[in-house]
């Protein structure tokens, strides 16, 4: 059973996962429909922030895996799925420039 602590760190990782996602992927596709200029600094800056962001996070997750060896799966599951959004973000970056 997975303590208070474990819950709430697995579902703020996969929120803030989810929300990253949406928002990165908003962007891209406002910016691929108008090519409004703009944007691509709105996009820089979210992407400098997301990435601190889910840095913390996903840090934070690690750490916990310290604190609670017997929830490890779910923590990493959490950590990964967090991680799969890197190479999104870097696949819309390169398409952007």
């Amino acid at each position: 059973m997975e303590t208070n602590s474990v819950l709430q760190m697995t579902v703020t990782g996969k929120v803030c996962a989810k929300y990253s996602f949406f928002i990165g992927s908003g962007l891209f596709l406002l910016f691929c429909l108008t090519r409004f200029d703009p944007l691509l600094m709105v996009g820089m800056y979210y992407l400098v922030f997301a990435l601190l962001i889910n840095s913390v996070i996903f840090l934070l997750l690690v750490f916990m895996v310290l604190l609670q060896p017997r929830d490890y799966l779910e923590l990493l599951t959490t950590s990964l799925i967090m991680l799969l959004n890197l190479p999104i973000a870097y696949l819309y970056f390169n398409i952007v420039m």
